[in-house]
């Protein structure tokens, strides 16, 4: 009887142990899914992190970079040598009521344009380029204050740069459609018409220019509404050339 107690003791804790083994097993197994999960949450907040920087990283190496030319050029004419230097920066001195400069815009990525009467030398190249009447040419003006703010102007018709003349006057010609030999002016808004093209932009120095460090201009082709950014009115087109503009000391 003794000895049938005792086996039956010995079982019955054999069973038990048994039990507790497969109970920590089971907890074990939970463990590890758990960990499983966190690890796998863990991997897609990674993944995510990686995708925005990705995406930083290219909108960064798409940002248009300065003197860099596909169809047109920011150029400057040496009316002395009779050529047209193509810009990729522009230092000179800033005096309020005085021109920084007129930069012409031409259909080339040569260092240098030769030509003296601008209509022929303008169409000639212009014609190569663009076969449609319909491409009109816009400017982009970003400046950077002395004190880091910067601020910008898209600028496809002259009433487009109100607002921002204390720091500097733009103003835009139509070199092409003019008679040989006779003076004109700058465009104003009532010259605008579906003919008109935008050759080139004079900048003149506001009564605020102290405070700029430094300009960019862009120069662009467009067509439509469509060349632009529904939200933002940015330039989104893949023709246009940016210069730098800088102050002498």
């Amino acid at each position: 009887m003794g000895t049938y107690m005792s086996k039956k003791i010995t079982k019955i804790l054999a069973i038990m142990s048994l039990i507790l083994i497969l109970t920590a097993c089971g907890s074990e197994e939970e463990k590890s899914t758990e960990s499983l999960v966190a690890t796998t949450k863990s991997g897609e907040n990674d993944t995510k992190e990686t995708d925005t920087t990705i995406e930083k990283v290219t909108e960064e190496e798409t940002t248009l970079q300065v003197g860099i030319a596909n169809s047109i050029g920011i150029y400057i004419y040496n009316d002395a040598q009779g050529i047209r230097q193509l810009v990729k920066e522009h230092y000179s001195k800033w005096v309020q009521g005085q021109d920084i400069v007129c930069y012409e815009v031409l259909a080339s990525k040569d260092e240098q344009v030769v030509g003296t009467y601008f209509k022929d030398m303008w169409e000639s190249l212009w014609n190569e380029c663009f076969d449609s009447k319909d491409y009109k040419i816009g400017y982009f003006l970003e400046i950077e204050l002395e004190d880091g703010e910067k601020i910008s102007k898209m600028i496809r018709t002259p009433n487009d740069i109100d607002g921002f003349t204390d720091y500097v006057e733009a103003y835009m010609y139509d070199d092409y459609h003019q008679t040989r030999g006779v003076w004109y002016t700058h465009l104003s808004e009532p010259d605008m018409n579906e003919d008109t093209m935008c050759t080139s932009i004079k900048l003149t120095a506001g009564s605020k220019i102290s405070q700029i460090k430094q300009m960019w201009l862009t120069a662009y082709v467009y067509t439509s509404d469509k060349d632009f950014d529904n939200l933002t009115g940015l330039y989104v087109g893949n023709n246009s050339y940016k210069i730098l503009i800088g102050k002498e000391d």
